[in-house]
């Protein structure tokens, strides 16, 4: 399996051909298209430059460890709305659907997968937004999804103490929920279990 974005470089000039995924699966390989549910990037198709200076309701201030998104309120209607344009754009998504939105992506994509479940890197989030993430997860669940789960846990300083402690803790609250749990360095780097 690979995660991929729907584009090499994030633009619609980059997008990846149906017959490059078409040689990706030919190799044994299940590509798996991105896409950021939880910010909106400004390099996308779907920016508007005037957010800059007048952003909508639902989006929020620029994360400082990743300059050009901006974490928003995903369940607002207008963001959804962008969310399925954006997944029309997926290769994948398009090779697959007839042209009803994202409905069809849940009925054809076998894989759910989602970061920073339980944890915002090495913090535990609050439970209220842990449970509502978990809600549409367990939805998807019951439609046979198979759900991947990433939390950057570990903070590199070794299977020890605190962060033996979290890891663990990401573990276990992923297999309560029968999610497949994933645990990456809280810079990026992914740990192997």
């Amino acid at each position: 399996m690979v995660v991929i974005d729907y584009s090499r470089d994030g633009t619609d000039a980059g997008t990846y051909s149906p017959s490059e995924i078409s040689k990706i699966k030919s190799a044994g390989i299940i590509p798996i298209a991105y896409i950021s549910i939880g910010e909106a990037e400004d390099y996308r198709f779907y920016w508007n430059n005037s957010w800059y200076v007048d952003p909508p309701e639902w989006l929020s201030k620029e994360n400082p460890n990743w300059p050009g998104c901006y974490a928003v309120k995903y369940w607002y209607d207008e963001w959804k709305q962008i969310i399925f344009s954006y997944i029309d754009k997926a290769d994948e998504f398009e090779y697959w659907s007839d042209p009803e939105n994202g409905e069809n992506f849940t009925r054809h994509n076998q894989w759910v997968g989602m970061e920073d479940l339980f944890y915002n890197g090495t913090e535990k989030l609050p439970e209220h937004i842990t449970s509502e993430r978990i809600y549409y997860l367990d939805e998807a669940k019951k439609r046979g999804k198979v759900v991947l789960v990433v939390d950057y846990v570990d903070d590199g300083l070794g299977y020890v103490g605190d962060n033996l402690n979290r890891i663990e803790d990401f573990i276990s609250l992923a297999r309560q929920h029968s999610y497949i749990p994933y645990v990456a360095r809280s810079e990026g780097r992914p740990m192997n279990l």
